[in-house]
């Protein structure tokens, strides 16, 4: 039977980690365009967790083919991303990875070209550009409200001192690791909606913590070919108390404090059909625009909508 555009999507999602489990089920499950039919996986935990869920389970990714999942939602270890992807795109799906894409260019450049030559949609589930802080800089940067764009920061982290257990504490051979990986690609991919192509990159990376083994403090700055210029910071290992992000133009700059909620909406169960979804809470840091003189004013954040990559997807 040939699928209509009014049909749902039928998505198989490849691995059920914590990323599968706690971000990308509940944004799929908030549309009507897509249909979860399997979970790809072959661990024991994660085929317990999946069938509790209420959801299919099978061992491969051309076995979901079989059952009709035209869509892959890959949230493996980004070392294992080329493999699944490819065998995939072989099997007539189109595919959406988790970042880090890959981790080389040579890889990310296989996926492309395979995905154009099987006329199939290769996308990266890159969620924060949909943050609230970002979706509200965007407008005041294409409305003008700032003048010439100058300058930004924007940080991500936290300062936590004890290395942890979880896998960003941990190597990880054939993969992008650390903060340069998980946050760094966040933030890069960020500046590049916001700001455009990057002409030069110097980067700091580098271990603070005793004990660690992976980058944990990372300082890259950015020259666009715009003639922006920034300043990305992703660490585990600062305080970071200062602006999330700040964006300076001629005429006036954005400063926003605290984190995009969804995140931690989405690991206390709130549905993004909630009224509530992509709104800070009460009494959260504010936003400010900033004009020359010390004078501010408060600026209302657009609420996050991570779920805009889905529906932009369909």
């Amino acid at each position: 039977m040939t699928p209509t555009a009014s049909d749902p999507i039928r998505t198989a999602v490849v691995g059920y980690g914590n990323s599968a489990r706690i971000i990308h089920r509940a944004l799929l499950e908030s549309q009507s365009g897509f249909e979860i039919t399997a979970v790809v996986t072959t661990r024991p935990a994660a085929r317990d967790a999946s069938r509790r869920a209420g959801l299919s389970v099978v061992a491969s990714i051309q076995e979901a083919a079989r059952a009709g999942a035209t869509l892959a939602v890959i949230c493996l270890p980004d070392s294992m991303h080329e493999d699944a992807a490819l065998e995939a795109l072989k099997a007539g799906m189109h595919i959406s990875l988790e970042k880090p894409a890959a981790p080389t260019s040579a890889a990310v450049a296989r996926i492309d070209r395979l995905a154009r030559d099987r006329r199939r949609i290769a996308s990266v589930f890159h969620n924060r550009r949909w943050d609230d802080d970002v979706l509200t800089a965007a407008d005041l940067v294409a409305t003008g409200e700032l003048g010439a764009i100058e300058r930004y920061s924007a940080t991500l982290g936290a300062w936590n001192p004890d290395v942890g257990s979880g896998w960003r504490d941990r190597p990880r051979p054939g993969g992008v690791d650390g903060r340069l990986g998980d946050l760094g690609s966040h933030l890069v991919d960020q500046a590049v909606q916001l700001f455009g192509p990057v002409s030069d990159v110097f980067a700091h990376v580098t271990t603070m913590r005793p004990g660690s083994r992976v980058n944990d403090d990372c300082m890259l700055l950015l020259s666009h070919a715009s003639g922006v210029r920034g300043e990305l910071l992703a660490s585990s290992a600062r305080p970071l108390h200062g602006p999330r992000l700040e964006v300076q133009g001629r005429d006036a700059a954005f400063v926003s404090h605290g984190s995009d909620p969804q995140d931690v909406q989405l690991r206390d169960g709130l549905s993004p059909r909630s009224e509530r979804w992509g709104r800070r809470p009460p009494g959260s840091p504010p936003a400010l625009l900033m004009r020359p003189g010390a004078r501010s004013e408060t600026v209302e954040r657009r609420a996050g909508k991570w779920q805009s990559y889905y529906e932009e997807l369909r």
